[in-house]
């Protein structure tokens, strides 16, 4: 790959401090920031839980759990070429939006499932069609929100901090794992237990979400 030639910045002999906190004095990117943060929060309380349903409350074999976690990232795959043209087309913001919606509606399914119902978890996988947008959409959108010179100091603070959250979300998780057990409620032939409260927390938090991302202005998007 060929050195792209760059004009000398006069930022980059700018002090450190200052070079980190520029990115926090643009509105855009503190709400994209607030965006994958508040996601990867309500994302990450949930997630660690999801194989503990299967393997305890399901009772599915080890191996069963891992071939539908491959179904997810197989179907991921295969409809990544088809995200990369949308975003091509419209931009990196309306596609995010998309995939972020059809992923919000993951935990809302998980509701659903019960020993008996266990066969639609593999339907349930295949929405991992909407992983590659989420996957690769922190990078593209920040890239292409940051200057064309220095963005490393966007990167490294969006990393920092949507990364501290995402780690503190899977302790939250389990905090409010230990705080809803035994507390059960029915509605019908379905009986919602202490990891199906955290789906609910998640998937609400995934839908919330969608309103910051609305505020965030993409150029060129439509």
């Amino acid at each position: 790959i060929p050195e792209v030639a760059r004009e000398p910045s006069h930022e980059e002999g700018a002090p450190l401090g200052r070079l980190f906190l520029a990115p926090l004095r643009e509105r855009n990117f503190r709400r994209v920031l607030s965006f994958y943060s508040f996601w990867n929060l309500a994302c990450n309380v949930a997630t660690p839980f999801f194989a503990v349903y299967m393997l305890e409350r399901l009772g599915l074999p080890f191996w069963y759990v891992t071939v539908l976690a491959t179904l997810s990232s197989l179907c991921g795959l295969v409809a990544n070429p088809f995200w990369a043209r949308l975003s091509q087309k419209f931009g990196h913001r309306p596609v995010i939006f998309v995939a972020t919606l059809g992923d919000a509606l993951y935990p809302l399914w998980w509701l659903l499932v019960s020993p008996e119902w266990s066969w639609l978890l593999i339907p349930i996988h295949c929405s991992g069609v909407f992983s590659a947008p989420l996957a690769v959409g922190p990078n593209n959108v920040v890239l292409k929100l940051s200057p064309a010179r220095n963005a490393s100091p966007y990167m490294a603070v969006f990393n920092t901090v949507v990364g501290s959250i995402t780690a503190l979300a899977a302790v939250a998780g389990g905090y409010l794992a230990g705080a809803f057990t035994g507390l059960t409620w029915s509605l019908g032939p379905f009986s919602f237990e202490v990891l199906q409260w955290l789906f609910l927390i998640s998937a609400l938090g995934r839908l919330g979400s969608l309103g910051l991302l609305g505020s965030v202005a993409e150029p060129r998007a439509k």
